[in-house]
């Protein structure tokens, strides 16, 4: 799960490898909800180590649907031709696509064409269980008049072995959440925080010098589910005002806020700009609780707007991802609003 709030619940695993691979990979960043899947849609399956639990589950192994039956899998003999797998198909095994491997060990930037064209900066901070590659679908729909000009910088987290309810995993994740604390969104290990807000501190200050006059009002710092928590925490805690943050599906941490006096918007005198979406349909991150989290901000000068989307649930991270159209809308207002006319 990237997240957790009041509602949390034990995390659930698909065997994704029980539709056709080329139909689960086209869900892995499918669009708007169009009802086919449920919130977690059909996770497309990941040959990386970390995610290897979620191709597992309790009707039957890899491989197989819950019923144990076997699968259809591609033939290899023209596009669009499938034929039941099971024991005859081994000796053909070498001639069927491998599955994705998601990026889970790499930092992704998206740099313009030509480096004249550089005016403003997105850095994203990816969901728990997620990595960089949760941010291509939301950048494909990114419609802002000047897209030519920015550049995206989408660090990778650690990976680490988490256990929590029982189940226990290798996953990306920035820090690991303490479940025994009301809400689920407390910190297990704070020096984890620590060391991931000198990473992306670090990272801001030197995307902030590639700038045209190093202007921090030109940086974004975009955060999705687990991502929220640290890219709020690194606004508040920058030695400069960056221009605004999206907080898409997440909430913000409690510990390791700075005093109010330290905090960054405070220092400058101008109030941090926030974009928070949740949705009604998110049993990880509810409305309810994320909101508390946010309303914590307002007397560390944070202006936060805060918008609770009925049509949406959690799913943010690649494999499993669900777009919103009018999160979409929102996003692209608040990026427009906060860059137009420089």
């Amino acid at each position: 799960s990237s997240q957790r709030g009041t509602a949390h619940t034990s995390p659930t695993f698909v065997a994704a490898s029980a539709m056709p691979s080329a139909f689960a990979y086209s869900g892995s960043f499918g669009g708007g909800g169009g009802g086919a899947w449920g919130e977690l849609g059909a996770a497309a399956p990941s040959r990386s180590p970390r995610c290897r639990a979620r191709e597992w589950n309790a009707g039957g192994k890899r491989g197989e649907d819950n019923s144990g039956t076997s699968t259809w899998r591609a033939s290899g003999q023209g596009q669009g031709s499938w034929r039941r797998g099971g024991a005859q198909d081994a000796a053909d095994e070498d001639d069927t696509i491998p599955e994705p491997w998601w990026i889970d060990q790499h930092d992704l930037v998206l740099e313009p064409s030509s480096p004249d064209d550089h005016q403003f900066t997105i850095v994203v901070l990816h969901s728990c269980s997620g990595g960089p590659d949760d941010f291509l679908a939301f950048f494909h729909r990114l419609a802002v008049p000047f897209r030519g000009h920015v550049r995206a910088v989408v660090p990778c987290s650690p990976i680490r072995l988490e256990s929590a309810q029982g189940w226990e995993k290798l996953q990306n994740s920035w820090f690991e959440y303490d479940d025994e604390s009301h809400d689920g969104n407390d910190l297990k290990f704070p020096e984890q925080l620590l060391e991931q807000r000198a990473r992306v501190l670090t990272l801001l200050d030197n995307e902030r010098r590639r700038l045209p006059g190093a202007d921090s009002r030109r940086l974004l710092l975009w955060g999705l589910s687990q991502g929220v928590g640290v890219a709020i925490d690194a606004a508040l805690h920058a030695t400069f005002p960056v221009g605004g943050v999206l907080a898409l599906r997440g909430m913000a941490l409690r510990q390791g806020l700075p005093s109010i006096e330290e905090s960054s918007a405070k220092r400058s005198g101008t109030p941090l700009k926030v974009l928070a979406i949740n949705g009604s349909r998110d049993r990880l991150c509810p409305p309810p609780a994320a909101r508390a989290t946010y309303e914590a901000l307002k007397p560390h000068g944070v202006d936060v707007e805060f918008v609770e989307e009925p049509t949406m649930g959690h799913a943010c991270a690649r494999g499993r991802q669900q777009l919103n159209a009018a999160e979409l809308r929102r996003v692209n207002a608040f990026v427009s609003k906060l860059w137009e006319g420089m």
